[in-house]
């Protein structure tokens, strides 16, 4: 009988009376609820697609239920991390996800953070420069095997990957592509390039990126960076025939491809995929740069031309994902409302501050709040001491599942 369940002594018309008086309280309580949010000046950043953090005001809303026992949370899984395009945002979601469940990840052992950086994985049982999987000891090459999660930067291949991680057959895939043009400008002032040109500094950033792209022949490696991440044969970046034919084998493989201009979207797809939490796609921004850079529309109009594989691919999977959203059904706008709160609450409960590093890098560093807990740690994931932690665990260092 649920919630109405009871003894119901009255008639029909007097009943119906009843629940429409009822429901008339309701909604005015809601309206009155929504009003105060209104008043409320808390905010988030929203997008990252805005390199600056564009931030929106966000109106608590219902939370809807998380995923019920009808369904397993994934946890082997390959995100393929691709070049500034909010990756380093996914990578820190997914080494919370596997460090709380004691998990092995894929990682060079190159005693920084772990990444392959563009070179094609490869198991040999007698040599290895991956750290060994949890459980075995260093030196063990033939069991270096079996991992659970890989989220670092490497070129994707099947192949690659199926003598190295864990039930191969049902490894879910995943990665994120970005705007091309925003994703190379991006590049181009992340990694200072401008610096490999006489003359030009931080402060004429914007006059340099043509000169920079006329230096180069299209067939660069500099174009068609998240293409080449996903492993996508560099004789094909201008022939759109294969690139059709690439792309549909990708997205057979791949669960899902998130869209950074769709951050929060893109990510109540990837919780419903997985069959993870709210409290699992929480998120910091990572490696978010501190200022915005307007460049003219003459040197976007080249970037389209030059990224052109970088370009289909973005077209192709934006259309994948807005198809996937539409077969989501009628509770996505609800789910995501519902994430954008608890996302906003997390914030207010864990972020402190903020500050910029500057250096050979500079980007927006989140702080947590003075004696935060153990929650806010993991998710502020301040100066990457998370991804630190599994790398030392990995290395028979720290042995404590949740030290």
């Amino acid at each position: 009988m649920g919630l109405l369940a009871g003894n119901w002594n009255c008639s029909i018309q007097t009943c119906l009376i009843s629940l429409v008086s009822l429901q008339s309280v309701l909604v005015i309580s809601i309206f009155g609820y929504l009003a105060l949010q209104q008043g409320n000046n808390s905010l988030y950043i929203r997008k990252h697609g805005n390199e600056y953090g564009e931030r929106v005001l966000v109106r608590p809303n219902q939370l809807s239920p998380e995923p019920s026992g009808v369904c397993q949370p994934v946890s082997n899984f390959a995100f393929i991390k691709t070049h500034k395009t909010g990756s380093t945002t996914i990578r820190t979601i997914t080494s919370r996800f596997g460090y709380t469940r004691n998990l092995s990840f894929l990682l060079n052992n190159d005693g920084r953070i772990g990444h392959f950086n563009g070179a094609f994985l490869h198991y040999s049982p007698l040599s290895s420069n991956f750290l060994p999987p949890l459980g075995v000891e260093r030196g063990d090459f033939v069991n270096y095997r079996n991992y659970n999660i890989s989220n670092v930067h490497l070129r994707y291949t099947r192949k690659g990957l199926s003598n190295l991680m864990y039930d191969i057959d049902n490894l879910k895939l995943f990665s994120i592509l970005r705007s091309p043009e925003e994703q190379w400008l991006s590049w181009f002032k992340y990694y200072k390039k401008y610096r490999r040109l006489e003359g030009f500094t931080a402060e004429n950033i914007s006059l340099a990126a043509m000169p920079y792209i006329n230096n180069l022949e299209r067939e660069n490696r500099d174009f068609n960076q998240q293409s080449r991440d996903l492993g996508v044969n560099d004789k094909f970046h201008f022939n759109d025939s294969m690139l059709g034919k690439v792309a549909r084998e990708l997205d057979r493989e791949f669960i899902l491809v998130l869209i950074m201009e769709y951050f929060d979207e893109s990510l109540i797809l990837l919780r419903k995929l997985m069959c993870w939490t709210f409290d699992d796609i929480l998120y910091v921004p990572k490696r978010q740069q501190p200022t915005g850079t307007n460049f003219s529309d003459s040197v976007k109009t080249k970037l389209l031309e030059y990224n052109n594989a970088d370009r289909y691919m973005y077209e192709y999977f934006n259309r994948t994902l807005w198809q996937k959203i539409q077969k989501y059904g009628q509770d996505f706008e609800k789910d995501l409302a519902s994430f954008r709160s608890r996302l906003l609450r997390k914030q207010e409960e864990c972020v402190g501050s903020s500050s910029v590093v500057r250096g050979r890098r500079e980007f927006v560093e989140y702080h947590r709040m003075n004696h935060s807990s153990h929650s806010c740690d993991l998710y502020i994931d301040e100066r990457f001491e998370l991804e630190a932690k599994i790398y030392k665990r990995q290395t028979g260092n720290i042995t404590h599942p949740l030290s």
